[in-house]
């Protein structure tokens, strides 16, 4: 038997409230959940080089710009180095990374949304659109159920269930879906496009001259190009499909217009491609060079946005390294460099010719286990905390100010497993602890260093499993600001036998006569024997 409990924790406060404690069992009304001002709310953009690693900018850089860092993130006032191992510790495909990125959760490779016991977890773009009434979108020069996007938007086994992904996110009411795909199986082609653009409430374009045409006031946009992916940038039309860039301004066009603070992931999802491409065509070095040049100019686009939106966070990341590339030489690179003064074919013949300029190697046709680069703009954010893939997801919840997140632990029967969680708030301070109605021992529970003004403080709760015993903790909470009994929230965490799916949970509410203080504890446990193991 083993348990399985995702929990996570948000506490809001808010001043001057009369109300009395109370206890919610459910949130089936939408009314029930204080949600943030939407002015205060910062717009998140959340930029995936696929197969982007150091060497791929630097590549890209020397290409376009003529030096080894000229490129765009070099600007960015956060910057990290990541790993981006799965949950086996094998190197990532884009399922698991993408998941790690989306969830703050490991997974194993090839799974999307899930954990290793095949639980959802919730992304970062379901909890903002649900729970915060974000605006969302989803922009990717891959098919639109490839395995990126995907783990923002969908929970399956495997990432080749693209029917089963295509229809999970059509259904969560993104309010931008733009990406390749027109031509695959389980698209259909124009005419199953508009199928499903009708079927989702969506207005359907195609092709480039569409997209340009469509106004800021569309309810909801789907635009799908290209066959399965849209074409590498060397070869793509630009009449039929439109660049990264072109795709990264409409976006942010729409998602501005609606006037409420929005998500958006946009992928450069060719950077990949280019780099499994066997090592003896003779291309391949400029095919990957173009598609991460693509990419920077579209993080140039999102970033100029950024510059004059301040409430607008800005990041880049990569889920993995691709081909293992290595710039060895660019002594002969000339000063030729590309020039918006010139046609994109001119650009183009310039930027192969310089490609030819530098001396390159590829290692391989697969992912490698490289650290990838993170970079940040429009928050502090504490760069020495991300040090692996699913710390990406929990500097962004620091910088949302704690968004409701769930966190997983599976401790086998009769195994020590550690309940986590933290109380957030800088006038609250824990009392007492309480396990299986008993007064938690010391060493038992490890409180951090908590004085008023210490926020998140995480709490962890060590505990031995059992087969058949419910666990219930009890966690008292005072307001340091009135110090009287009343003020008082106590909660249960209530780990039981049976099962409770994520959208029913058990949720407390606290209210004093100074503050209003909203704590909803997201709890879902599964129990599951397991025939053979434990």
């Amino acid at each position: 038997m083993k348990f399985e409990i995702l929990i996570g924790l948000l506490l809001i406060s808010v001043l001057n409230s009369t109300s009395t404690p109370d206890i919610v069992t459910s949130l089936e009304d939408d009314s029930l959940i204080l949600k943030p001002k939407s002015s205060t709310n910062k717009n998140i953009i959340f930029m995936i080089g696929d197969g982007m690693g150091s060497e791929e900018i630097k590549l890209a850089s020397l290409i376009e710009y003529g030096i080894i860092n000229g490129s765009i993130f070099e600007e960015f006032p956060s910057q990290a180095w990541y790993s981006t191992d799965d949950i086996h510790g094998k190197i990532t495909d884009s399922a698991a990374s993408g998941t790690a990125l989306a969830t703050g959760q490991l997974t194993a490779n090839s799974m999307v949304g899930i954990d290793t016991k095949s639980v959802p977890i919730k992304t970062i773009l379901e909890y903002l659109k649900d729970d915060f009434n974000y605006s969302t979108g989803i922009v990717t020069t891959t098919e639109i159920a490839h395995a990126t996007p995907a783990t923002f938007a969908a929970h399956a086994k495997h990432r080749d269930l693209k029917t089963k992904i295509r229809d999970q996110l059509l259904s969560q009411n993104i309010d931008v879906v733009l990406g390749g795909g027109l031509g695959g199986t389980y698209i259909g082609g124009r005419s199953g496009a508009q199928n499903l653009a009708n079927n989702h409430n969506y207005t359907l374009v195609t092709n480039t001259s569409e997209l340009n045409q469509i106004s800021n006031s569309t309810d909801s946009l789907l635009g799908l190009f290209g066959y399965y992916n849209i074409d590498y940038e060397l070869e793509r039309n630009p009449q039929e499909s439109p660049s990264l860039q072109e795709m990264t301004s409409k976006a942010l066009q729409l998602l501005d217009s609606k006037n409420k603070p929005f998500f958006v992931m946009i992928e450069g999802g060719r950077i990949d491609h280019a780099g499994h491409l066997l090592n003896s065509f003779q291309n391949k070095t400029i095919y990957n060079a173009l598609e991460t040049i693509n990419f920077e100019k579209s993080v140039r686009v999102a970033y100029e946005y950024a510059k004059a939106h301040p409430n607008t966070i800005l990041i880049t990341t990569a889920d993995h390294e691709t081909g293992g590339l290595k710039v060895h030489d660019f002594s002969n690179l000339d000063k030729t460099l590309p020039d918006d003064k010139n046609s994109r074919n001119k650009n183009n013949e310039i930027r192969y010719n310089r490609s030819l300029q530098i001396d390159t190697s590829w290692l391989t046709t697969s992912h490698t286990g490289q650290k990838v680069r993170f970079s940040g703009y429009g928050f502090d954010f504490n760069t020495s905390k991300i040090q692996k893939n699913t710390d990406v997801f929990w500097a962004l919840n620091e910088a949302l100010g704690n968004f409701p997140v769930i966190r997983t632990d599976y401790p086998k029967s009769g195994q020590i497993g550690k309940l986590s969680f933290r109380v957030v708030g800088s006038q609250l301070e824990p009392i007492n602890y309480n396990y299986r109605s008993t007064e938690v021992q010391s060493g038992k529970v490890v409180i951090g260093n908590w004085t008023e003004s210490t926020k998140n403080t995480t709490i962890t709760l060590t505990f031995e499993s059992s087969e058949n015993t419910s666990i219930v903790v009890q966690i008292l909470v005072k307001d340091v600001e009135t110090s009287i009994k009343t003020s008082s929230l106590k909660f249960h965490l209530a780990i039981y036998k049976g099962q409770a799916p994520i959208s029913s949970t058990n949720n407390v509410s606290y209210l004093n006569s100074m503050n209003l203080v909203l704590v909803l504890i997201f709890i879902s446990l599964k129990l599951r024997k397991i025939r053979g193991t434990s």
